[in-house]
């Protein structure tokens, strides 16, 4: 999909990282779909997956300056990517939780 995306389409910019598709668009460069305004590109994507049935929520269409990746917020314009205090907490339990394990060996 993201052979046709790049090469039929044009859609610059893309990355595939599991069954997330991170790319960059000019903050001006906005057009309406499903009644948001979302980047050019990423709607060329999604209009793609949904001619070829390709199942994704709306809901999940990010876009913007800073954005919640695998619980990170990271800003764009920045560098910067920061961990909110709740999730620095569970990572400080889990990291409790494997040093304090006899055999130190996550479980799966």
């Amino acid at each position: 999909m993201c052979w046709i995306a790049s090469k039929k389409l044009d859609v610059t910019g893309l990355h595939v990282y599991m069954d997330d598709s991170p790319r960059w668009d000019f903050a001006d460069n906005l057009v309406l779909y499903h009644g948001w305004h979302h980047p050019q590109q990423q709607v060329q994507l999604l209009v793609l997956w949904e001619f070829l049935a390709c199942p994704f929520k709306d809901q999940k269409q990010d876009h913007g300056e800073q954005l919640k990746i695998i619980r990170f917020w990271v800003n764009i314009n920045l560098g910067t990517i920061s961990i909110p205090p709740p999730s620095i907490a569970d990572l400080i339990n889990k990291i409790e939780e494997f040093l304090g394990a006899s055999n130190r060996k996550p479980t799966l």
